[in-house]
């Protein structure tokens, strides 16, 4: 993989959404690979391995919680940007999510289309801080 080929990982409960996520960026020119977990404990262990530069957070998992790791994704270096993609998209999630780091909070029933673009964003940041070395 290029230097310059993007790293994701989603981390959702939801085998259906880490799919559809997957396939949606997999097509955007500059990603390099989509990697996927269903916890919090698999996603961070993996963020740890694979350092992506994005990441894709649900907030609720089960017995976990995305909130749990925020902070320890956040430290990984170099820190990654946080999607918060959720079904819980209500003010006062937004703001603890901030709070702990995250870069961005999209509801999963209306903003799940921004996700194509904040990526494409991110491929062209990266891609001109490589042409610029």
């Amino acid at each position: 993989m290029q230097t310059n080929q993007l790293t994701i990982l989603t981390i959702d409960d939801s085998k259906n959404i880490r799919k559809t996520i997957s396939d949606m960026l997999c097509t955007i020119k500059g990603v390099g690979s989509v990697k996927a977990a269903e916890c919090a404990e698999e996603g961070l262990e993996l963020a740890q391995i694979f350092k992506p530069r994005l990441i894709i957070l649900d907030l609720s998992m089960g017995s976990t919680s995305g909130l749990d790791i925020i902070p320890k994704l956040k430290q990984i270096r170099p820190s990654p940007i946080v999607i918060i993609l959720t079904n819980y998209a209500q003010t006062h999630y937004q703001q603890h999510c901030n709070k702990l780091g995250a870069d961005y909070f999209l509801d999963k029933s209306l903003d799940f289309h921004k996700i194509i673009h904040l990526t494409k964003n991110l491929t062209n940041v990266i891609k001109s801080q490589t042409n610029s070395q």
